[in-house]
């Protein structure tokens, strides 16, 4: 099943909301009916979905003066989207070319205008929109002349990947004078908007926090690879090892990673660039190639996003962002071996400080990765979680640990004579 994201037509939303017996002039209805055949017809010749491909469009697909079962359907148009195969983005308002000079404008002038066009688009402003998106498995785009945009956008959904590449390059372009590139695209005189406005508001972009957890991680394993992989890869970002590793061998990069991490590690200048001297990368370009050496800039299966992505999404949420997710050390008291993990707590730094790791046997969830499911405990009180705690030495101590409850007001008793 495809199940199709659109904005709808001014026309169409206003005779919906009259009474069922209501004049309904014929070219509203043709609408109503063309708009999703036409999408239909648009699928049906593109060779990605098979022949019997059922599409569900709500002009079609939700009866609108039947109350009671428009209802029911409102309320699970959510799993709708979560159990379509793909997700059909309809920019009504947009047309190939202005996607082309997104993608390939030969002028910076041109860029600007296909990136504000995008922007500008009423699908960013819904909050419908907003929950079909994040519900989907993954998307393709079709312009507003029910075209699909073509080539692989699994990795562009919404074209947001783009528009940052795009409005980054731009910026560099302007010395770094991001005021200046907004005055350019005339975001205080009219109401063109920009790729920052169409989300939330981020302390640091998905590479910087990634390059900030690398190094750490370096700080902490040394230049040791296998060690460096498990740290960064899967206990700070969620990927498995074996798939990391498997990745890497077969791109032939070990020996470039090796040297990568050795320079970097043994350079004494204050906070030195990150380099790949054999592919000769350095600074954003070597932390990209890294972050795809380790696999974190794939798209995660049964989401939209990389593991890069779900950080400022999903995962950040199940580990507590903003203000309580956190990178912490834990020592093994048996080898003494310390290493990082990332953790949602549930108390201030200080009172976490000093807490017991426990790691819990067997206990999985939907986004835990096996054996890493552990709690932080002090003083019989769970201060935190962590899910993606894999085993980091092979010393295995047995205890049973005693929590205490905590103070919770009594139960009022409850009067059944009323």
């Amino acid at each position: 099943m495809l199940a199709v994201s659109h904005v709808w037509s001014p026309k169409i939303s206003a005779i919906q909301q009259q009474p069922s017996l209501s004049p309904q002039p014929p070219e509203v209805r043709h609408l109503a009916i063309e708009n999703p055949v036409q999408v239909f017809l648009s699928i049906e010749r593109d060779p990605q979905f098979p022949a019997n491909s059922e599409l569900w469009h709500d002009y079609i697909s939700v009866p609108q003066w039947t109350d009671q079962l428009k209802s029911r359907i409102l309320l699970v148009i959510h799993r709708i989207f979560e159990e379509a195969q793909t997700t059909i983005i309809h920019f009504d308002g947009l047309t190939p070319a202005v996607v082309d000079k997104l993608h390939h404008g030969t002028t910076s002038q041109e860029r600007l205008r296909g990136l504000t066009a995008v922007c500008n688009e009423k699908w960013f402003t819904r909050m419908w929109t907003a929950m079909e998106f994040v519900r989907s498995r993954s998307v393709r785009m079709m312009t507003g002349d029910f075209q699909l945009v073509e080539g692989n956008t699994g990795d562009d959904p919404a074209f947001l990947r783009t528009l940052q590449e795009v409005w980054q390059r731009e910026a560099k372009a302007y010395d770094g004078n991001v005021w200046a590139l907004e005055g350019s695209v005339g975001m205080r005189t009219s109401e063109n908007l920009v790729p920052w406005n169409l989300g939330p508001l981020q302390q640091c972009s998905e590479i910087d926090q990634f390059a900030a957890c690398a190094e750490m991680t370096l700080a902490q394993t040394g230049p040791d690879l296998n060690d460096f992989v498990a740290t960064l890869g899967t206990r700070l970002f969620g990927e498995d090892t074996n798939t990391m590793i498997q990745h890497i061998n077969s791109q032939g990069i070990a020996k470039d990673l090796e040297n990568m991490l050795m320079n970097h590690y043994v350079c004494r200048s204050w906070r030195p660039d990150w380099r790949v001297d054999s592919l000769g990368l350095s600074g954003t370009d070597a932390i990209m190639w890294l972050a795809d050496a380790l696999y974190l800039n794939n798209i995660v299966d049964g989401f939209t996003q990389s593991r890069l992505g779900q950080m400022f999404t999903h995962a950040g949420t199940v580990h507590n962002k903003r203000n309580s997710s956190k990178i912490i050390s834990v020592t093994c008291t048996y080898c003494h071996k310390t290493s990082l993990f990332r953790a949602g707590v549930y108390a201030p730094a200080n009172e976490v400080r000093l807490a017991r790791a426990w790691r819990i046997p067997g206990l999985q969830y939907q986004m835990a990765l096996k054996d890493g499911m552990a709690v932080l405990e002090k003083d019989g009180r769970i201060l935190g979680r962590m899910i993606w705690a894999t085993p980091t030495c092979e010393c295995v101590e047995m205890e049973m640990v005693e929590l205490r409850m905590p103070d919770l007001p009594n139960p009022q008793p409850y009067n059944s004579t009323g």
